[in-house]
């Protein structure tokens, strides 16, 4: 099985089971592949910034938003910010909760959070083995 496909229903399958209103253990839905580009740069904070938090989260979750102002009061802006945030981060993208009334995560947005995620969110490149604490799932 080629791996966009395998990817594809993994993620489906993640994404259902995460709807259900049963107790799952959250760390095993989360995609744990490696995430490089293919030019062989590797995930970074910045590249998660560019290609997901600045498009879909600070609309709402920065001082400055078009549509709200630091909403249920999390601040996305900057490094540290996000790095508090990081398990409600994956726990609201898995359980549907995040973006919240806009469109969803594209399936690239959320396999490269989801990667980025589960190195630990290092703010340089991953190959840096720039692993800081473990995720926290509920």
């Amino acid at each position: 099985m080629n791996k966009n496909l395998g990817f594809a229903l993994g993620f489906t399958a993640v994404f259902l089971f995460a709807s259900c209103n049963y107790n799952i253990d959250k760390k095993t839905l989360a995609p744990k592949t490696e995430f490089v580009f293919s030019n062989g740069e590797e995930i970074s904070f910045s590249i998660v910034n560019d290609q997901v938090i600045g498009v879909a989260c600070l609309q709402c979750h920065s001082p400055n938003g078009a549509r709200a102002q630091n909403a249920g009061d999390v601040n996305l802006v900057g490094y540290q910010n996000v790095f508090e945030n990081r398990d409600d981060i994956l726990n609201d993208i898995l359980d549907g909760l995040m973006p919240k009334d806009s469109a969803p995560l594209t399936d690239a947005q959320k396999k490269l959070i989801f990667a980025w995620l589960t190195k630990g969110a290092p703010v340089n490149s991953t190959s840096a083995a720039a692993v800081l604490a473990p995720l926290k799932t509920k």
